[in-house]
């Protein structure tokens, strides 16, 4: 996806794709290949996949809270958003979630503690967040906060 009115602050490290007010930093900006996603879900839970961290930006005016979900657009799969506090690892690769990962992401932005990016850029929150991806494939997330809804792709490659 294309940055739209996208905030430019933390350098080339910085990919923010979404709009006004909620981004999500995709790295590189291109597809993300499927082998360089995190660590394994535990094989026999019913939410297997691959995890990945990500960070969120929202714009400070907004505040209340933002509704996060992911679907897959090329196929049936979801996007998982596990309580990263849960994480039973089993080893270096692979985790096991105790508690079942949630199908929403709820950031409430008026009470959250948001000092992930230090100094904080002027105008902007960060939020980091795990998500699973059961596969590879084209997912789309839906943010949702008051009036605004805000949709983004992002591509997870099988190489």
């Amino acid at each position: 996806m294309t940055p739209v009115d996208a905030p430019n602050f933390l350098g080339d490290e910085f990919n923010p794709a979404g709009k006004y007010p909620i981004w999500l930093n995709i790295g590189g900006g291109g597809p993300i290949p499927w082998q360089q996603l995190g660590s394994v879900t535990f094989p026999s839970s019913p939410y297997e996949g691959r995890t990945l961290k990500q960070l969120w930006v929202i714009a400070d005016e907004i505040q209340g809270k933002v509704r996060i979900t992911g679907k897959q657009l090329d196929g049936k799969g979801k996007v998982l958003f596990p309580n990263d506090s849960s994480v039973e690892w089993i080893n270096d690769t692979t985790a096991h979630y105790k508690e079942k990962p949630k199908a929403a992401l709820i950031i409430d932005t008026a009470t959250q503690d948001h000092r992930i990016v230090s100094p904080k850029p002027e105008g902007y929150t960060f939020f980091g967040s795990s998500f699973i991806f059961p596969h590879p494939g084209c997912y789309q997330f839906t943010a949702t906060i008051d009036d605004y809804t805000v949709g983004i792709v992002e591509e997870i490659k099988d190489e």
